[in-house]
């Protein structure tokens, strides 16, 4: 098999008769399942789509489209009995895993979170339309069935929307996860249990854990407000329709919704209660607890925002750079440069995308340290060059630092005007 860095690699096991084909999810930048599989004795074949067109569109150097990939996969998985090879992955990892193991009829199918439907108008889905649209369609369609295992979290409503559509797809077992938010595996890490969670998917082990039961969660009512937010994006209408449940499983992701839809309809003092209640139902939420910094930074409440934020970060399984930045503008406008410079350079050094270039040449600005600010604001521009906003700072920073050096080496004091163009 043709080995590509980073997109598709093979570990072969000569011992075993076993192979693990692993999908990687959109957010990774190298390939996925490496490390969580490096200590099981099989063939592993780690498969990553850079394009993050959920593996339906051209992959450089390895196919054209998601068929194409099925046949550059199966000259691998045919070396191997349909029984012995297990296809897993999270999120657009759990839909590559689910679409190229029901084409090739895989033995076993171990996902989390994964995309069902992708639509350009739903989040976590491709940019562009694509031929596999609908899973639904797909998953144990041909004459021979797999064993499908789905896992995902109650806490995000997204997912349940989602995920619940399997539950009539004959051979598929659907596992919902209390709580948990997208990142089912992160869920299961901070609880200590990914270890026997991939020594159920590889071994068949035994997976012991709280599940919940999705009796009397209101399916129709979801599928209806969720359509109603992305293919007419009516998010008013939409929290109209899910003010109108409640099911104990789903709550907390049903008023993380509503807030989240009354943010998008511009009405942040009716989001907030509802964004408070999906953290009071799950204090681990950071995405509702991310969403009240933000509607807090807005109100001028700076030290509530950097609370929230704070909280946002400690629950977020892994590093965000995002949360970071948003927590380094709070101690900015709080007037805590020392605290804002830590936050940010705990953001760059995750990820040096613009919007953290951008928000620390805001610090250093309001520090008065316009040398570096300019520097900041041009490593934002890189990267976004049609960011107007780090044009203007740019010049505003020029002009303050040029006005400040004419002060300080000549006594003078003098107005500048300059201008740079983008």
């Amino acid at each position: 098999m043709k080995q590509i860095p980073d997109i598709l690699q093979f570990f072969p096991c000569p011992e075993s008769d076993e192979l693990v084909v692993y999908f990687s999810a959109a957010s990774a930048n190298r390939l996925e399942g490496v490390r969580p599989l490096e200590r099981f004795k099989v063939n592993k074949l780690f498969v990553r789509d850079p394009g993050r067109n959920w593996y339906n569109c051209a992959i450089k150097g390895l196919a054209e489209d998601a068929d194409g990939l099925a046949a550059v996969l199966a000259e691998t998985v045919n070396k191997f009995k349909r029984e012995k090879v297990t296809f897993m992955g999270s999120s657009m990892g759990g839909y590559g895993a689910l679409l190229l193991g029901s084409l090739l009829q895989v033995g076993k199918i171990r996902v989390a979170a994964p995309q069902i439907i992708i639509d350009p108008k739903v989040p976590h889905s491709p940019r562009v339309p694509v031929k596999y649209s609908d899973l639904t369609k797909v998953i144990n369609q041909g004459e021979i069935k797999s064993d499908v295992k789905i896992w995902f979290g109650c806490g995000e409503l997204l997912d349940v929307y989602q995920v619940a559509r399997c539950q009539a797809i004959s051979g598929c077992t659907i596992y919902a996860v209390p709580n948990a938010l997208h990142n089912v595996l992160a869920h299961f890490k901070s609880d200590a249990v990914l270890p026997a969670f991939f020594d159920a998917a590889v071994l068949g082990t035994p997976f012991q854990y709280a599940y919940a039961s999705l009796d009397g969660v209101p399916f129709a009512e979801i599928k209806e407000a969720m359509d109603c937010l992305f293919f007419e994006q009516n998010p008013t209408r939409s929290a109209e329709i899910l003010d109108t449940v409640s099911h104990d499983l789903i709550d907390g992701a049903r008023h993380f919704q509503i807030g989240s839809n009354w943010i998008k309809a511009g009405k942040a003092d009716t989001a907030l209660p509802h964004l408070q209640k999906a953290v009071e139902i799950n204090p681990r939420n950071y995405e509702a607890l991310s969403s009240i910094g933000s509607i807090c930074m807005a109100q001028g409440n700076y030290a509530q925002a950097i609370k929230n934020y704070q909280l946002a970060i400690k629950h977020f399984p892994g590093k965000s750079a995002d949360y970071l930045t948003q927590l380094a503008g709070s101690y900015r406008l709080n007037k805590d440069f020392y605290n804002a410079l830590g936050s940010i350079e705990q953001a760059l050094s995750i990820s040096k995308y613009w919007k953290a270039q951008y928000h620390a040449g805001l610090i250093f600005r309001d520090m008065g340290r316009f040398s570096d600010a300019i520097q900041s604001f041009q490593d934002a521009l890189a990267q976004k060059p049609d960011s107007s906003q780090a044009v203007a700072q740019i010049n505003h920073c020029l002009k303050q630092h040029l006005e400040k050096e004419t002060k300080d080496r000549f006594g003078l004091t003098a107005k500048v005007d300059v201008t740079i163009e983008p």
